[in-house]
């Protein structure tokens, strides 16, 4: 995710010598080890610096204040992140593979299902 006005990420390869913002010991962070390590091995500068959060407000705000460039996020949280505050942030370029959710309820549970599913 970037902010919404960024023109210059666009691909995975345009985080070459910016900085990125992910979550601690989260899997976002194996992946930005990975690409970092990748952009190295094509000469290229790799990240600038890989700044570790230990939640998403917390890199919500650094991507606001211009204190990181990007932010690597699942996209149902960047979904919320951009329904709260619109026309602020954007989807840029997926890093990954494509990983499923999932939540399972008691079958009793019609109204918790439904609102899950919503």
């Amino acid at each position: 995710m970037v902010r919404a006005n960024e023109e210059s990420i666009n691909t995975l390869e345009d985080l070459d010598g910016k900085i990125v913002a992910g979550q601690l010991a989260s899997s976002y962070e194996k992946e930005l080890r990975e690409l970092d390590a990748r952009l190295k091995a094509d000469n290229k500068k790799r990240l600038r610096e890989l700044k570790l959060y230990q939640s998403f407000p917390e890199m919500q705000v650094a991507l606001a204040n211009r204190q990181v460039d990007a932010v690597a996020i699942s996209t149902p949280m960047a979904a919320v992140i951009m329904k709260k505050r619109p026309n602020l942030f954007k989807l840029s370029a997926a890093l990954g593979d494509k990983q499923y959710l999932a939540w399972a309820t008691r079958s009793e549970d019609t109204a918790l299902r439904d609102y899950i599913n919503e």
